[in-house]
Parts: structure tokens; C-alpha cells; sequence
């Protein structure tokens, strides 16, 4: 039997510079390695939007993510916020700037842009040489974390008790994922993917699930944060700035992925921050939501639709022209969740929709280009 463990995998290809690229081939990494082994922050294709998702985009006001309740950036106001910050050489420049948007950021880029401000020292430092020199530590600290994890006691005892081939093949992928730690071509990605891989009988496809829940621990740029300097800190300096607020982009989510039958319908739809939903891919989201606990995805998604039932009950919105979609949203929920998180409709007496929100022009062509998973 074939495990389905749907992992979250993807890594970002992007050019050095060439100091640093130099540097990192003379120290056997190469310009595609990912060190820490993390996911990318996976920029995303962009997708014509959908006439549903164009609606969720222009009609939920409140703009917090349906999963972390943390506050979305439209990407067009992320275009005008990159064009300035492409005008802000230095690292200084960038922290004045951004400090008027620290409240999007997401954990571990509050976390590094608390660094950025503890170390803008010379006018002419950039945020890349801020985090260049940090790398060096940051490396040795994202070692240990691996290490501690695939090395741990907690892997030894599921490990060990494994039978047939499973066990013999799950020590070889540990074995060689802690040699590639320190040879700089450790990828997470590649871990996970050959332990959800695995074929085998379902006495230890439990406990193979159990493994793959402790090793997803192993850090990643998206929560970690020198997992992060060493993911960016060859990046150019506007590259690394823009990062700072890219991951809380609002996209348009599938409850359902489409890759598992889900289709481009309201009721599948969910407004989450673009990291959300790069890291999520089409894992199943009962799945997800206990990988990441500290989401709160269950309460969240629960305060989310709340705000849609009083948009429709208020009617302030052209939500109050779709009150099916809460129950519609909660079916798909139940159904992905295998039943595990079950949202609770308030009354639904929708008003006759205030004229004055219809879609504008000027929000449909915010709204034209939307980033959403397939």
C-alpha cells in the first residue's frame, strides 16, 4: 500500500550574484542547492482570475487570511510598494520605508526585519550584506536544528519500530540526508518526498506518518529564521525586500485542489496570504491544519466565514447576492477535512445588497491577475 502523504515540495531556482555565487561554489554548494532543505518561497505562476474569485478579492473587505486571520496585501498595491522600494538602495533606506507595513509581515519576517533595523550601521550596507554576514552562523544553527530533529530519540523509536524493508530503507534516507547536511546538498524536499514514497503494509504506513509528521519539523525559510538568511542571503537587496512582504500577498485558495477533483467554484474558494498557500500545495487540509498547529486553522476559518455571514446579514456587500456560500463553503470544508472541522453557520437573513458595492472599474483591473493554486 502506497502512502499518501501529498508532501508540500517546491524549490525556487534563482540566480546569484556573482561575488557570492563564486563563494558558494568554493564551498561545494551549488547555485541550485538548498542548504536548509526548505520549501521556496515558490513564487506563483499568475492565473487569469475566475469571475468568483475576482468576487472574493474585491468583496471581502476585511482582507485577513482565511487560515492565520493575519492581514493581506492586494498585489496591486504590492506592484506600487515594490516600485518605491526599488528606489531604497540600502538597507537603512528599506527599514524607514518598511516600517509602515511591519504589520503585514508574517513571524519570521518581523523576525528578520527586527534584525535589518539592529544592524543598518553604514549608509551604503545593503539588506544582502546584513544577512551575507550572518550566513556563517546561521548555517552551524540550521545544522544543529536538522540534526536534532532527523537524529533525534523521537526518530529512533519509530524508526526501529518499523519491520520488513521499510526500516532498512528509512535508515538509509536518514543516513543520507544527515551526510548531505554537511555536504551543503541537503534538501528537505527530497526527504519528505522519498518518505512519503514509500510502499508498504499498513502497520507501518502508520507509524511512516507519524515519521513524516516529526521530519516536517525540519526548518524552512517560510518559519525559520536562519533557514532564511541562508535561503536569501545570496539574493539581490531589492529581491530580499520585496520578500519582507511577498508571502502576505492575498490569493484566492481551493478548499478542494483542483489536482484532487476541486473546481473554480465560490463555495471552494477561500481568500488566504500567498504563503498559505504556496506551502499548502494539494495537501489534503485535514493534513495540513495538523502539520501546522499554530495556525489555528479550524477557529480561523471558523471567525472567516462569520464575517461573510454578517457581510450577507448587513448588506454592505454583494455578499448578501450569494448567501448559499457559507453553507456551500462549509460542505467543502467537512468533505476535505474528512469531517474534522465543522464550521457553524449563524442565521442567514440577507438584506437587499447596498448599490454602492458593486465592483468598480478600477477594482476589477486590481482584480484581473489573481495568484491562486491549480
Amino acid at each position: 500500500m502506497k502512502i499518501s502523504l501529498n508532501p508540500v515540495l517546491g524549490i525556487n531556482h534563482v540566480g546569484k550574484t556573482n561575488e557570492r555565487v563564486n563563494a558558494q561554489q568554493q564551498s561545494g554548494m551549488s547555485s541550485d542547492t538548498n542548504i536548509s532543505g526548505l520549501t521556496s518561497a515558490c513564487y506563483m505562476p499568475i492565473f487569469k482570475a475566475t469571475p468568483d474569485a475576482s468576487f472574493i478579492m474585491a468583496h471581502y473587505q476585511k482582507r485577513l487570511c482565511a487560515y492565520t486571520r493575519r492581514p493581506m496585501l492586494l498585489s496591486y498595491d504590492l506592484r506600487g510598494i515594490y516600485a518605491k522600494l526599488a528606489k531604497k538602495s540600502n538597507a537603512q533606506a528599506v527599514v524607514n520605508f518598511l516600517n509602515n507595513y511591519e504589520n503585514y509581515m508574517q513571524k519570521v519576517e518581523t523576525q528578520v526585519f527586527d534584525f535589518f533595523k539592529q544592524n543598518t550601521g553604514c549608509g551604503k550596507q545593503t539588506l544582502q550584506d546584513i544577512l551575507y554576514d550572518k550566513r556563517d552562523d546561521s548555517i552551524n544553527n540550521l545544522r544543529r536544528k536538522q540534526n536534532h530533529i532527523l537524529d533525534s530519540e523521537e526518530s529512533d523509536r519509530i524508526i526501529n519500530s518499523l519491520n520488513g524493508h521499510s526500516k532498512n530503507y528509512v535508515d538509509q534516507i536518514r543516513d543520507s540526508a544527515i551526510v548531505r547536511i554537511y555536504d551543503g546538498s541537503f534538501s528537505r524536499r527530497d526527504v519528505l518526498g522519498q518518505l512519503a514514497s514509500i510502499e508498504t503494509n499498513e502497520e507501518n504506513a502508520a507509524k511512516l506518518n507519524e515519521l513524516y509528521s516529526l521530519w516536517y519539523q525540519l526548518p524552512r525559510s517560510f518559519v525559520d529564521f536562519d533557514a532564511f538568511v541562508v535561503k536569501y542571503s545570496y539574493l539581490p537587496h531589492n529581491v530580499i525586500a520585496q520578500r519582507l512582504l511577498s508571502m502576505s500577498e492575498m490569493t484566492i485558495e481551493h478548499l478542494i485542489p483542483t489536482a484532487r477533483g476541486g473546481n473554480d467554484s465560490l463555495g471552494n474558494l477561500a481568500p488566504v496570504i500567498k504563503l498559505i498557500n504556496n506551502d499548502r500545495s494539494d495537501m489534503p487540509l485535514k493534513q495540513y491544519a495538523l502539520l501546522n498547529p499554530e495556525f489555528d486553522i479550524s477557529n480561523n476559518l471558523q471567525k472567516y466565514i462569520d464575517d461573510i455571514c454578517d457581510n450577507i446579514n448587513g448588506g454592505k456587500s454583494l455578499f448578501a447576492t450569494r448567501s448559499w456560500y457559507p453553507k456551500e463553503f462549509r460542505a467543502n470544508v467537512q468533505k476535505e477535512t474528512e469531517g474534522s472541522i465543522n464550521l457553524k453557520i449563524n442565521d442567514v437573513k440577507p438584506k437587499k445588497a447596498n448599490n454602492n458595492s458593486k465592483l468598480t472599474s478600477s477594482q476589477k483591473g486590481k482584480n484581473r491577475y489573481i495568484s491562486y493554486r491549480r
